[in-house]
């Protein structure tokens, strides 16, 4: 008789690597398909890793979105954690840690373990998006990144103090116009797609007075005025008809649909959590 040994360390890596890579439990945003919502309790990182009372559900839940996969449905199935609240400011004090440190090394260990055990939550490579976050840090204490700002970015890239910057299409039209050796690009792998909107509070004194407002800043010659001096597209198809060529042509001002089609809002949660580790 041949004894067979199960090599799980070999095997699960194996596929587990397969299935991150292919993508295998991304959740689609719209389509045909029928939508199934899988979800369970989130685990406070209060602890150094998972105990069996969080595999027990989640593996019971995982087993059930499989088959709702298999079965032809959309699956959301996400994965958080409690981050906040007693169970980790306890931890912290009983180990002498800050409850920040605690929970940010703590989720980092419950990730790594949830994902040995194969479950098949949806993620959009947060290994790879945690080593970048590691590489941005490390620029700034290297002194590589100047700093992270908002309205200064312009006037440094107008200088030619700063040689690239990540900023509003708008904002980069302004520098442009200060420094025609500059160019507007959109990164391969996307960006996020934004629009400007106008909203009137449910408790405005003069609801009258604000949609008037809001009509004129919709009249096309006012519209167009009001391109002219930021230098932000407008959805206002006459005013787009006013346009030059040339403006038209500008991938800042009208973004192709290739460049639309690659939005990475889907993962801004994420991405903003990340933003607060590099501001830090």
């Amino acid at each position: 008789m041949i004894r067979l040994k199960y090599e799980f360390n070999r095997i699960e890596r194996k596929w587990q690597d397969r299935w991150a890579k292919e993508n295998c439990y991304h959740a689609e945003t719209g389509g045909d398909k029928p939508k199934f919502y899988a979800l369970v309790e989130f685990p406070y990182p209060s602890g150094q890793g998972l105990h069996v009372g969080h595999a027990r559900p989640y593996t019971a839940m995982d087993v059930v979105a499989r088959k709702r996969r298999m079965d032809g449905y959309n699956v959301l199935f996400p994965m958080g954690y409690d981050a906040f609240g007693l169970p980790t400011e306890n931890y912290a004090i009983k180990n002498h840690i800050h409850p920040a440190k605690v929970t940010h090394d703590n989720i980092a260990n419950f990730t790594k373990q949830l994902k040995m055990l194969g479950y098949s939550v949806n993620e959009n490579s947060e290994k790879a998006l945690n080593e970048v976050r590691d590489v941005l840090i490390k620029q700034k204490q290297d002194g590589i990144v100047q700093g992270y700002m908002v309205d200064e970015v312009k006037e440094k890239m107008i200088s030619g103090e700063a040689a690239m910057a990540v900023m509003w299409s708008g904002d980069a039209m302004y520098a442009i116009m200060g420094n025609d050796s500059l160019k507007y690009v959109v990164p391969e792998e996307g960006s996020n797609v934004w629009v400007d909107g106008m909203c009137i509070p449910k408790n405005a004194q003069n609801p009258d007075a604000a949609h008037k407002f809001i009509d004129f800043l919709c009249r096309p010659d006012i519209a167009y005025r009001n391109f002219e001096c930021i230098y932000y597209a407008s959805p206002i198809t006459a005013v787009q008809d006013m346009m030059s060529e040339e403006d038209l042509a500008n991938p800042a001002l009208n973004p192709s649909e290739e460049a639309l089609s690659h939005d990475i809002t889907e993962n801004l949660d994420y991405y903003n959590r990340i933003w607060i580790d590099i501001l830090a």
